[in-house]
């Protein structure tokens, strides 16, 4: 199963657990997991037991960096705002190195951890801020491919033990 997973490019646990040590937490890598010591659980057989037991280990992490964030905010005031305000349409500046920008659409793109592995979110903004365009790409789009390969020849028995631990979701792939 190891290799399929590493041919399909299988996110998260999935990934993990078949020797592939990605994480969006740190590659590319984004606030707070840059500051925190976190270490990316990964086994090589690509089995139902070895996802089952990277998600134990990554749960166990979760709540290792719940606590120690908890632990940086204690004596922090709470009412600092999460992140500074976005501002859509630059205003005039004097400011020689600043670069002129152009009025119009504007679109951006992100990569998270989630449960079952890398979330790709792409928007395009109007020039007035309001979204024109959106897609979301769960998981489950990478997922999809290497369970039905997986399971090939299975009994259906086998086969649903392995679709509950790969966690692939049909909702997900709708649309």
């Amino acid at each position: 199963e190891h290799r399929l997973a590493r041919f399909f490019g299988a996110p998260g646990p999935v990934g993990r657990a078949s020797g592939c040590g990605r994480d969006a937490r740190l590659d590319p890598g984004y606030p707070p997991y840059d500051r925190l010591d976190l270490a990316v659980p990964a086994r090589r057989s690509g089995s139902i037991q070895a996802r089952t037991r990277i998600r134990i280990e990554e749960m166990r992490q979760s709540a290792g960096m719940v606590r120690r964030l908890l632990d940086r905010l204690a004596g922090s005031p709470s009412d600092l705002p999460l992140c500074a305000p976005v501002q859509l349409r630059p205003e005039h500046s004097d400011d020689a190195d600043s670069e002129p920008q152009e009025p119009g659409n504007r679109e951006g793109m992100a990569l998270v951890e989630g449960p079952r592995g890398e979330v790709l979110a792409w928007v395009r903004l109007t020039a007035h801020g309001r979204i024109a365009r959106a897609h979301l790409r769960d998981p489950s789009w990478l997922l999809w491919p290497l369970l039905g390969t997986t399971a090939e020849g299975l009994p259906v028995h086998a086969a649903a033990g392995l679709r509950a631990s790969i966690g692939a979701s049909a909702a997900a792939r709708d649309g």
